[in-house]
């Protein structure tokens, strides 16, 4: 028996848009198709993470399955990730998945019946996948790649992936500053093997550390150093349909630099680089209890504090060129974004907006760190 998919997603689609398998069986098997259900398995081949969706309708009179699995592989990729750079299962933001799919009786009583035993001599073509089979089935070569990440309805869609090359997940134009540790997302999927992989820009190169997923490959000060002009960076085993370009920040003479890093719909980091500016600070949302268990010669207040809030808020504002738009816009849709304080890397509230212009763009952004219940009593 044979399962032939009338729809299905991209082979790189995100997590965060409708991915749906429309399936029906070849086979009579014996019962009205009204009477079937199916049951379609994703399985991780990076992890061991798999899930199984059982028992899904078919459509009255037609047979026709039709499942939308985003959002379990949306929370089999989210599982103890949250956008945290520095947890290990980032390398995971795009990650390899196979499926399986059965088609039986809604009863199941019958389930391992003669209809139902896969014949070794079967001929099939590449839009069949064998029902009664793990998604690990040797004869099953199609996978699928979901990436966390959010899509744009305004944006052209991004270009597949190519699974013989390194990927750069990011942008078209990055933003990196030296004196701050700076990261690039490269793709490298299963090519961990590859002898040698190296990012490069003006002819110097950093080592991709070999793993599954996604790597995030440091990038020096002596390669940022190259990008005073838009420089080209490339991989070892480059990909040119997805091109990617860097662009130094160039601050001002003694100028405060503040440095947010967020995750990109890319399935990456990237980071966006201001000038620091006046910082003010406010004492809010303080909540009291009823204290008035006292007389009024007690000299004792009514209200006693129970908690307060306090926050440090930045307005922040410049001019950019006009090839860093995309970026500024992926910080502004980004999931999660941190800035870099004294402290290390704190998540903060951000709002802002940017007037584009012929040639660059002027944005404000407003930022907020603020101290949840930290004078709690």
């Amino acid at each position: 028996m044979a399962i032939t998919f009338s729809k299905q997603p991209l082979k790189f689609f995100n997590v965060n848009e409708p991915a749906i398998f429309e399936f029906s069986s070849d086979t009579d098997l014996g019962v009205n198709p009204n009477d079937l259900v199916a049951d379609l398995e994703m399985v991780s081949q990076y992890t061991t993470r798999r899930y199984t969706i059982k028992n899904i309708l078919p459509k009255y009179g037609t047979g026709v399955f039709r499942v939308d699995v985003s959002g379990y592989l949306k929370s089999l990729l989210m599982d103890n990730f949250n956008f945290e750079y520095d947890n290990p299962n980032k390398q995971y933001t795009i990650e390899r998945f196979s499926i399986g799919v059965a088609v039986h009786a809604e009863n199941g009583a019958d389930i391992f019946a003669d209809e139902y035993v896969f014949d070794s001599g079967y001929i099939f073509d590449t839009t069949f996948i064998f029902a009664e089979q793990t998604p690990n089935d040797s004869e099953t070569d199609d996978a699928f790649y979901p990436i966390v990440g959010i899509s744009e309805l305004s944006e052209a869609l991004k270009p597949q992936k190519d699974l013989t090359k390194l990927n750069i997940i990011a942008p078209k134009y990055l933003e990196f500053a030296t004196g701050f540790a700076n990261t690039l997302s490269v793709f490298v999927g299963e090519l961990v093997s590859a002898p040698g992989s190296v990012v490069s820009v003006g002819g110097i190169s950093a080592p991709i550390t070999p793993i599954v997923g996604v790597a995030n490959v440091a990038l020096s000060d002596a390669q940022i150093d190259k990008m005073y002009l838009p420089a080209l960076i490339t991989t070892s085993l480059n990909n040119p349909l997805i091109p990617c370009y860097g662009i130094k920040y160039k601050g001002d003479e003694c100028e405060e630099t503040l440095q947010f890093r967020y995750f990109t719909s890319y399935g990456g980091w990237a980071y966006f680089y201001t000038a620091k500016e006046a910082m003010t600070a406010n004492r809010s949302k303080t909540d009291f209890i009823n204290n008035n268990f006292y007389n009024i010669q007690d000299g004792k207040s009514s209200r006693v504090q129970r908690s307060g809030e306090s926050k440090k808020q930045m307005s922040l504002s410049g001019v950019k060129q006009i090839e860093l738009t995309e970026t500024f816009i992926e910080l502004l849709n980004s999931p999660k974004v941190e800035v870099l304080l004294p402290r290390g890397f704190i998540e903060c509230e951000v709002s802002g907006n940017f007037n584009l212009k012929k040639f660059d763009f002027e944005y404000t952004l407003s930022v907020i760190i603020s101290n949840e219940n930290g004078i709690t009593l």
